[in-house]
């Protein structure tokens, strides 16, 4: 989990600065997420300065938000509004354009992140392989990606 901040100066230049980056231990839940965040932002001293949250549309960035709302009460700042102030990641947008438009109809056949799951059988993971193979180069690029994304050995 990266998080960045961006702020304005006096001088309205732009900044963008890489806070941390978290390798999580246990599955990417919204309650997971939430502690690595905060601590985060409490080892800065910015908890009065967090405005909007930029995050992607995973479901689970949802139950995040949520979880630091709960832990981030301060003291004449109004809460944070999971809902509210949330901007919602306009690369991972595009990202699903992208897929919808080269997969069509059949984007149900490249999968979904749930697949990186260790609790398939080797016969269901060759059925997904062959099934989408079908789908052309596009396919078997997804197949490299997905074989290597598997395990954390192969991703590191």
């Amino acid at each position: 989990m990266a998080i960045v901040a961006h702020w304005v100066d006096a001088e309205f230049k732009l900044h963008a600065v890489l806070l941390d980056l978290h390798r999580f231990v246990g599955p990417h839940t919204g309650k997971n997420q939430a502690p690595y965040f905060w601590s985060t932002i409490q080892k800065y001293g910015i908890e009065n300065q967090v405005g909007k949250l930029n995050i992607d549309n995973v479901i689970n960035n949802d139950t995040a938000l949520q979880e630091i709302a709960q832990i981030m009460p301060l003291p004449n700042i109004p809460p944070i509004q999971p809902v509210h102030d949330r901007l919602r990641c306009f690369r991972h947008d595009i990202n699903l354009v992208v897929k919808g438009f080269l997969w069509g109809d059949n984007i149900s056949s490249i999968g979904s992140q749930e697949e990186d799951e260790p609790d398939f059988s080797p016969e269901d993971e060759v059925r997904q392989l062959k099934e989408r193979r079908k789908n052309g180069p596009l396919g078997k690029l997804y197949n490299i990606i997905t074989y290597i994304r598997r395990t954390r050995q192969r991703l590191d």
